[in-house]
């Protein structure tokens, strides 16, 4: 059975074992809301500062995956989609995939952004919501 969990990830990033324990409950897959890489993109959850932290804890967790769930807005994140399948393959090992909740205004763009996608080394699947 697949169990998601929708989060922040305040809490996983903050404690391994917090993190452990999950996993060891059933939880596979930590949905995560990650909407960019920088200050910009992130003025309210700013959980890309601690995204390294996260995806350490899931390693420990042993198994504990990630998806990334940005909701690209135009003149918001739009120019961030790359960086930000380029972090999932990057972390491929727990990272597992991306599904990009695609404001209207940004799908032109977007579109291109993730054809670029497939120079990166390894495959990650993106779902695109629209």
């Amino acid at each position: 059975m697949l169990v998601m969990l929708a989060t922040n990830g305040y809490k996983i990033a903050a404690s391994a074992e917090y993190t452990m324990e999950l996993h060891k409950s059933g939880v596979s897959v930590i949905y995560l809301s990650f909407d960019g890489v920088s200050d910009k993109s992130n003025r309210e959850k700013k959980n890309h500062l601690i995204i390294d932290k996260l995806f350490e804890n899931c390693r420990k967790a042993n198994g504990l995956n990630v998806m990334l769930v940005p909701a690209a807005i135009k003149g918001v994140n739009d120019d961030e989609a790359y960086s930000i399948i380029k972090l999932a393959a990057d972390n491929c090992d727990v990272v597992r995939g991306g599904r990009l909740q695609v404001m209207e205004q940004s799908i032109k763009h977007l579109s291109a952004v993730l054809s670029m996608s497939s120079q990166l080394p390894v495959e990650i699947p993106i779902y695109a919501l629209v």
